[in-house]
């Protein structure tokens, strides 16, 4: 907060000083430039009407400066941080040309409002500065100068201020704020002096207001010492209601730890005063309430405040005897007694005590008494607590005037007790921890103009140390019945420390009417807003819960939805809700859900889901689902029964709508019997094509498969077949109803209008004049591009390629005439050549046969030289070895003579047998020659018939 502070005076200091300085001639140009410059160094954008006031006669002679509809807003937020009606200075002239000391007499901040809030994720909205690029190490700069700034007056008129963390579960806001003060701000020490009133104050924390509209004034003189920065409090007083306080001691901040010694206390002791801050009594007639009882309230702060730690406190509580009685009611409520402290010694969280000894009143007679004891709450929190007694709601309505139109009755009654440490707990020893009682609802009734009206017959929670039972909870809301019976385990260690909260719930109802809630249908008369004027906004779902939720709900109503027979299973765990089996009958057929619904990233929630539908009516469907409005507008115009099978992914964004770029499906459509009727794009085909059947189509047996990606519907290709007209169809559709599909047709031609019918007709008379009998198809081929939007198609066809396709036709059958006629004639010829051929073949396998018999002659004559020449030499060895008779010398030379006439003749009569069978070969081989080249002359024959 001290730097979005920080940052709003920078702003204003800079906005004050360029305005001083504008030129009347250029103010239009530099005015634009200050804009520019201005968003250049802020990730926010800074606006203002450029019809800024200059004017030194207004409060003449002061210099008077008036700028309009300033305002800054933060790019990444939809709120706007700050936003000024006027914004109003008066200067001293004077003090402007001297220059050393500027006086402003006064500032006025007319109707701002400032929204500061810190989101869940921890970025602040006035974080908005653009980081700096220069990365250099600067010079200390000096400090020292002797400008100074004098200020009277500073008034803020009809201000909104709201502070809303988020993350840190605070949120304040100040309506109807009106601030003065006045000081001279050129002195180091002087006195401030303010005023502040405020119609309705609002302070809280994690859903509870501790302040809720309160009517607060505030004036106080503060010594401030500019040296030391600190701030010490003089005459003061702080008036919220009825309720008056003073404070003593001072704030500092000498450097970036804010340092301070507070005291306060209240300055009226009736217990009237504290009673005024309770909404339902401080009404217009609250003067006349009676009361009795005196009041004691009183506290200090003294430490230092930085991100770090926290100052010392007390705070001091009690009421004593307390009664009041609000006038022309029958019931009071008296012996009133509280006794509360709260204490922490040293700035530690962990080391606070809240003790309240006693908390007690009697309402009809009937005593209510509670106490509480609770210390170490970030360590290992201990807890010491008891309640007991009963409230007759009856008698609360007789305590105090109720809004107009409501009753309220019946008995809640408690009896309960707990002491221990969560340590004791967490760690399985429930003997240690001491817990037993119950809380109880009999006859409760709740009944108002805003609500329907709420009945709790039957309610009973039973406490242990383990366990918290809810045995029977019986109610009527409206017009919904709902029983619930279940239990929570880790109670106390959830609400007392940090374990996470299990449980189960079981819950049956006949009828549940969410109706009556979400259109804020009462028993009164007034007209309610539509549904849909009240945006969505994130629903978080807590992290530190594990809970199962098993639902069985006989008719559920939703808008104009009924839903039957719901059930299932729903479990909150990790920041997710689980979705098991949750069922219900629903347009006349059956939903299954399984999936997620996950905010553990709080800014873009994700879901992920799958269904799986059973017979359900289609333009029912498309009636009361905004999904299927956007993922399948056709469903509009099909009537009958379709299922699907399909996984959705997306996130979604604020609104909880889911955000299209994300957006990721897939899974099947069956459609086993419908009709399609009405849908523009086909009926555009339908007047394209000229063929009326395609108006209506039957929807027997289809099985879509399709995905959904980067924004498109995608189709893959399917058949279609209605009315005899067969189809292929494929393509995407956007999500922004854009179409992009081929359809490829099987179109009879009885199927087209008689003008397409008698043109072909006449074309085909002509052919048969000149001898060509041709028969057309009786299926004409028709590709189709479907593009444009759903109600505003677009369609690109093949049909004027039909005319010019019958023609190609009607040639290519005279041309298949002339080739039958010149084939005949080839096949003829052909015929003649083959003879030719065959007789080729026959001459040259004799040619064959008559050289291999003369070359069978030569080889048989070869080898018998062969064996001649052989015997002959054998011959003569043999004398020769004879003749040396036995003399082995000789006989040794005539054996080796011999061996030489032998291997000679040999030699002789292996070439005899070669020679012969080269001239046999060669007689062979050039028969073969012969018979081949009367076989290719033949087949030149025929060849050269064939190309003519």
């Amino acid at each position: 907060m001290k730097k979005f502070f920080k940052i709003t005076a920078i702003v204003v200091v800079v906005l004050l000083g360029v305005v001083i300085a504008l030129p009347f001639i250029f103010k239009g140009k530099i005015v634009e430039l200050v804009k520019k410059e201005a968003n250049k160094q802020l990730t926010a954008t800074v606006d203002f009407d450029n019809d800024i006031s200059l004017s030194l006669f207004k409060n003449f002679p002061q210099f008077t400066i008036e700028l309009k509809k300033f305002s800054i807003a933060d790019s990444t937020d939809s709120d706007t941080l700050v936003s000024v009606q006027r914004f109003s200075a008066t200067l001293d002239v004077m003090s402007v040309i001297s220059g050393d000391k500027i006086q402003i007499n006064s500032i006025v901040l007319d109707n701002p409002r400032i929204y500061a809030k810190v989101r869940k994720d921890g970025k602040a909205n006035w974080d908005i500065m653009k980081p700096s690029t220069d990365t250099a190490t600067a010079a200390p700069a000096d400090t020292t100068s002797s400008f100074k700034l004098g200020l009277k007056k500073f008034e803020i008129i009809n201000g909104r201020i709201v502070y809303d963390d988020q993350q840190g579960g605070i949120y304040s806001a100040l309506e109807g704020l009106n601030h003065t003060l006045s000081g001279d701000f050129t002195q180091d020490l002087f006195t401030l002096q303010t005023k502040t009133d405020a119609q309705a104050v609002t302070v809280g924390m994690d859903g509870l207001n501790y302040l809720n509209k309160v009517k607060a004034n505030l004036k106080a003189d503060l010594e401030m010492d500019m040296k030391q920065m600190k701030f010490t409090f003089k005459e003061n007083e702080l008036q919220l209601n009825e309720l008056f306080a003073g404070f003593d001691g001072f704030v500092a901040m000498p450097a970036e730890d804010i340092q301070m010694d507070l005291k306060f206390a209240a300055r009226k002791t009736d217990f009237k005063n504290i009673l005024s801050l309770i909404p339902a009594v401080y009404t217009k007639d609250f003067a006349n309430v009676k009361t009795s009882g005196k009041l004691g309230l009183d506290g200090s702060l003294k430490g230092i405040y930085n991100e770090k730690s926290l100052p010392a406190f007390i705070i001091n509580l009690v009421i004593d005897n307390g009664m009041f009685q609000y006038p022309g009611m029958p019931a009071d409520m008296r012996s009133i007694f509280v006794n509360l402290n709260v204490t922490n010694p040293d700035g530690v969280i962990d080391n606070t005590v809240i003790d309240l000894k006693k908390f007690d009143f009697i309402l009809a007679n009937e005593p209510f008494s509670a106490r509480l004891l609770a210390k170490n709450p970030t360590t290992d929190p201990y807890v010491d607590m008891n309640v007991k007694g009963r409230v007759d709601l009856a008698q609360v309505s007789k305590l105090a005037p109720l809004e107009k139109g409501t009753t309220l009755s019946g008995l809640i009654a408690a009896d309960m007790s707990a002491k221990g440490r969560v340590s004791t707990l967490e760690s399985g020893n429930y003997e240690d921890f001491n817990a037993s009682g119950s809380m109880t609802a009999t006859n409760v009734v709740y009944d108002t103009d805003s609500l329907p009206k709420t009945t709790i017959t039957n309610a009973q929670l039973n406490f242990n140390p383990k366990t918290v039972e809810m045995p029977v909870f019986a109610a009527v809301l409206g017009n919904s019945d709902v029983n619930m019976k279940g239990s929570l385990s880790n109670f106390f260690s959830y609400f007392l420390g940090n374990a996470i909260l299990k449980g189960e719930l079981d819950m049956q109802s006949n009828l549940f009417d969410a109706n009556q809630y979400l259109t804020g249908e009462t028993n009164g008369t007034e007209t309610p807003a539509p549904a849909d004027t009240v945006p969505l906004t994130v629903v978080e779902v807590p992290k530190n819960i594990d809970f199962t939720l098993n639902l069985a709900v006989n008719r559920f109503l939703y808008d104009n939805l009924e839903l039957k027979n719901m059930g299932g299973m729903a479990k909150v765990a990790d920041g997710a809700v689980l979705l098991n089996n949750v069922r219900t009958d629903i347009f006349g057929g059956n939903v299954k859900m399984n999936g997620s619904y996950s905010t553990a990233n709080p800014l873009k929630p994700e879901t992920k889901l799958n269904f799986a539908v059973t017979s359900i009516d289609a333009g029912e469907a498309f009636k009361y689902m905004n999904t299927v409005k956007q993922l399948a507008p056709i469903a509009q115009y099909i009537n009958g029964k379709i299922s699907a099978n399909f996984d959705l992914n997306t996130l979604l964004g604020g609104d909880m709508m889911p955000l299209l770029s994300s957006l990721t499906s897939s899974g099947k459509l069956e459609i086993p019997k419908a009709a399609l009727a009405g849908y523009p794009p086909m009926m555009k085909l339908s007047n394209t094509l000229k063929v009326d059947k395609l108006q209506s189509l039957d929807l027997n047996k289809i099985l879509l498969m399709f995905s959904v990606e980067d924004g498109r519907i995608k189709l893959q290709p399917f058949k279609l077949a209605t009315s005899g007209v067969n189809m292929l169809i494929s393509g995407s559709s956007g999500l922004d109803q854009s179409l992009d599909y081929d359809v490829k047709l099987d179109i009879p031609r009885s199927l087209f209008g008689s003008g397409a019918n008698a043109a072909l007709d006449n074309m085909l008379a002509e052919v048969g004049k000149k001898g060509i009998a041709l028969k057309p198809s009786e299926i004409i081929n028709v590709n189709a591009l479907i593009g444009g939007f759903t109600t505003n198609p677009t369609i690109k066809t093949s049909l004027k390629e039909i005319a010019k396709n019958t023609l190609d036709d009607v040639k290519d059958a005279a041309k298949q005439k002339l080739n039958e006629e010149k084939d005949k004639a080839i096949d003829k010829a052909n015929a003649e050549l083959q003879k030719r051929i065959d007789a080729a073949k026959a001459q040259g396998e004799k040619l064959i046969a008559e050289a291999q018999k003369k070359a069978d002659a030569l080889k048989a004559e070869s080898r018998k030289q062969a064996d001649a020449i052989l015997a002959e030499a054998n011959k003569q060895a043999d004398d020769k070895v004879k003749l040396a008779g036995n003399n082995p010398i000789a006989k040794a030379a005539a054996q080796k003579v011999a061996d030489k006439l032998k291997a000679e003749a040999r030699t002789k009569a292996d070439k005899a047998i070669a020679e012969g069978d080269a001239k046999a070969d060669g007689l062979v081989n050039e028969a073969r020659k012969q018979a081949d080249q009367l076989v290719k002359d033949a087949e030149a024959g025929k060849n050269s018939t064939l190309g003519r």
